[in-house]
């Protein structure tokens, strides 16, 4: 099980990260089915109904945790174009798609939280559905860079990335379920499969 963090004074910023800390915890450990807000408590050394003074739900819980990751991913896969997204290249497109795939890599239980049905409607929970189109708009906004300057094929550029996404999320998914196989990291085994979609991506002048 989760260990308690050190109970904390219930001081509502420091109950708060308390919980979601706690909560991470036990994401990793037992997934969103079994998290529970009164466990949530008692990892973070509080009181029982602490978490209840700041999730109204243990949906609301995992809203913010699912709205955490999207937020580092959106970071990570932003860490591909350190330039900015601007002045993405085709090499550094790569690498953003590698991004994607190393944060789900590292983060595999927030990673399913993100995507999954637990959450019925990301639209319902503001903050998570800003953060969720805000890591997901980079990937539209690259595109339409490597569209003018000749490098991708023409099209909706939305199009586009829900197809990059796509293949990257199946990729990842299947790897989660163990179902792919192979050595090495998970980037190492994707670098084929980015091969074969940045090939469908570029122009046929390319």
């Amino acid at each position: 099980m989760a260990q308690p963090l050190r109970r904390t004074t219930e001081a509502p910023q420091a109950t708060r990260d308390a919980c979601i800390a706690a909560a991470h915890a036990l994401l990793d450990e037992v997934g969103p089915e079994q998290l529970s807000l009164r466990a949530v408590a008692r990892g973070a050394g509080v009181s029982s109904m602490a978490p209840y003074r700041h999730f109204e739900s243990k949906e609301a819980l995992l809203a913010e945790l699912a709205r955490q990751g999207f937020a580092e991913l959106g970071a990570s896969v932003r860490e591909g174009c350190p330039n900015g997204v601007h002045l993405v290249d085709f090499d550094q497109f790569r690498a953003m798609a590698e991004c994607y795939v190393a944060f789900a890599e590292r983060r595999p239980a927030l990673y399913r939280l993100m995507f999954s049905g637990v959450i019925s409607d990301h639209r319902a929970h503001e903050a998570l559905w800003r953060d969720s189109r805000w890591s997901f708009e980079v990937v539209i906004a690259a595109i339409e860079v490597l569209q003018k300057d000749g490098r991708f094929r023409e099209g909706r550029a939305i199009e586009l990335a829900l197809h990059v996404w796509s293949v990257m999320h199946g990729f990842v998914s299947l790897e989660l379920d163990r179902l792919m196989g192979g050595r090495g990291s998970m980037v190492e085994r994707f670098r084929p499969h980015i091969d074969l979609l940045l090939h469908g991506l570029c122009s046929p002048t390319e």
